[in-house]
């Protein structure tokens, strides 16, 4: 039988009194020792105990958790005009919203699952069919990453932005700008709300701003909204500056003052 070594602790297990690096070292001796005692008969029970790595070592080493590596891309134009821009399905902007979204989920290292396309549909709301079909999804799949070109194509609407915000972190989502450096930390939730006022401000502002000139254009007499069913806009140059009216329709408005004189009749 081989002589045993006269240090003991050069081979000591003792988790106190070895780091990682010498325990393995440690381990490794204890384990030749043994495979030169098993030629003379040890147990090879004792080998294998020796053997053994600690409980979830191996499995955390070779099978590590992949973490959830989906993004959901959320792209959205306030009119229809800007849906159809330059003749295209798309016009420029969702398209160009797309290919930014796709590239920030490049640089991210993540996978698209799933492209969300309001086209048409004011932030002023969260009733939009394809933002509330993406929170749906946003539930049911979990996506790591939520991608948007700016936070204002999500909401414009602090109350909205918030709840929306709700969601995703419940689901273990986070928010992506392509245009704007946001983050969790205190500054970047400052920043982040710093933004978000902005854009209600620019909602509220354009609204009041959209009103004011209604409001003027009919004190002149002007029509400041579509026109009634008997009337027809009208519009030319003047000097270079566009004049535009509203007249009455030569077709239409006999049959419109015919209809309501019948009416009146009661009969």
């Amino acid at each position: 039988m081989n002589q045993k070594r006269d240090d003991p602790e050069e081979v000591s297990l003792d988790p106190l009194t070895r780091g990682p690096d010498q325990r393995q070292h440690n381990r490794r001796r204890v384990i030749e020792e043994l495979r030169d005692d098993q030629a003379d008969g040890a147990s090879s029970a004792a080998l294998q105990a020796a053997a053994v790595v600690r409980p979830g070592t191996a499995s955390r080493r070779q099978c590590p958790t992949s973490p959830n590596v989906s993004a959901f891309i959320y792209v959205r134009v306030s009119t229809r005009e800007q849906a159809r821009t330059g003749g295209g399905e798309e016009g420029y902007s969702i398209p160009a919203q797309r290919a930014a979204g796709l590239e920030k989920a490049r640089q991210l290292g993540t996978i698209v699952t799933g492209v969300y396309v309001d086209a048409g549909e004011s932030a002023k709301t969260a009733q939009r069919p394809e933002l509330q079909r993406m929170l749906r999804d946003v539930r049911s799949q979990r996506p790591a990453y939520l991608i948007v070109h700016k936070i204002d194509r999500l909401a414009r609407n602090r109350q909205d932005d918030i709840a929306i915000n709700m969601a995703l972190k419940k689901s273990g989502t986070q928010l992506v700008s392509c245009s704007e450096n946001i983050s969790d930390t205190p500054s970047g939730k400052f920043l982040y709300n710093i933004m978000a006022d902005m854009a209600q401000f620019y909602s509220d502002n354009l609204a009041q701003e959209v009103l004011k000139g209604l409001v003027a254009k009919a004190r002149e007499g002007g029509t400041p909204y579509k026109a009634p069913l008997g009337y027809l806009h009208r519009r030319e140059y003047r000097d270079g500056v566009l004049v535009s009216w509203v007249e009455i329709d030569p077709q239409r408005a006999p049959l419109v003052r015919w209809t309501l004189e019948q009416y009146a009749t009661g009969d």
